[in-house]
């Protein structure tokens, strides 16, 4: 049987599954959602982002893009998160301009999900039993690599500060990303691990060190002690602060290997 639904579908224009842009934008979206189901605009809602699932609960049914081929939809409003980002990144703080008098939301104010889905990592648990820091060193390929990437010699350099401090580097990443490197060396991976096991080992970790991508603001919205080493068109400034387990570097070309360490110290003061 097809359901007829008003659907909201949040995506982005620029890469449909970015996870960084979804979790940026949730503090606006999901007052902004709330509302419009209270006052049925919409019964369902179509995220981009298949992680979406796993990082926030809704008052709404919920779907996936790829399920929207099974729905006939009645009515379709879209949000692009890439926008409400940038209305961040301009200056301007609330959402009234994009969408009226549904989202008046600070933007600076705590990520406002409920909950997300958190499972222990047993994969992880195997592997490494003392202290680790998790390595996010990736960006997808056509979101700005070359001016968020922190380059390869220091993310190496820095596993090996890490070991010789007593804690155990894990590599983040994906099948796509060329993990042979860090395999070669021994070091522990994560690869393409479920998100509820990647946030459990963010929660754990010593430290979670990440440049400009989705895991950098997963640990933010997590509020995970992190260091985030940003572009030189992002500057520190703009990225949440979350208090004292909060570093955020800038730029990522001049960053060296001793100031990363050093914020990864002062964290490692605080726990």
């Amino acid at each position: 049987m097809i359901t007829r639904r008003k659907a909201l579908l949040v995506t982005n224009s620029h890469m449909p599954g970015a996870l960084g842009d979804s979790i940026a934008a949730i503090p606006a979206l999901v007052p902004y959602v709330r509302r419009l189901n209270l006052h049925g605009f919409i019964d369902s809602v179509i995220w981009s982002c298949p992680a979406a699932k796993d990082l926030f609960s809704l008052p709404v049914v919920q779907f996936n893009q790829e399920d929207a081929e099974n729905l006939e939809i009645e009515t379709m409003l879209k949000i692009d998160t890439q926008e409400v980002v940038k209305k961040h990144w301009s200056g301007t703080r609330s959402l009234v301009q994009m969408y009226g008098d549904y989202a008046t939301v600070d933007l600076k104010e705590p990520f406002a999900w409920s909950q997300p889905t958190i499972a222990k990592s047993e994969y992880l648990e195997n592997r490494v039993k003392g202290k680790y820091a998790l390595l996010a060193p990736f960006s997808h390929s056509d979101s700005g690599t070359n001016t968020k990437n922190w380059e390869s010699w220091k993310w190496h350099k820095l596993a090996e500060v890490l070991r010789e401090q007593g804690i155990e580097p894990v590599v983040l990443g994906l099948r796509a990303n060329k993990m042979e490197p860090w395999e070669n060396k021994g070091h522990t991976l994560m690869v393409s691990q479920p998100l509820p096991e990647i946030m459990w080992a963010m929660a754990q970790a010593q430290a979670v060190i990440t440049v400009d991508n989705g895991m950098g603001w997963l640990a933010q919205a997590l509020q995970a002690p992190h260091v985030q080493i940003l572009s030189s068109n992002m500057p520190a400034a703009f990225a949440w602060d979350h208090g004292p387990l909060a570093k955020n570097l800038s730029s990522c070309r001049t960053v060296s290997v001793s100031k990363v360490w050093d914020a990864v110290k002062e964290i490692q003061g605080l726990l």
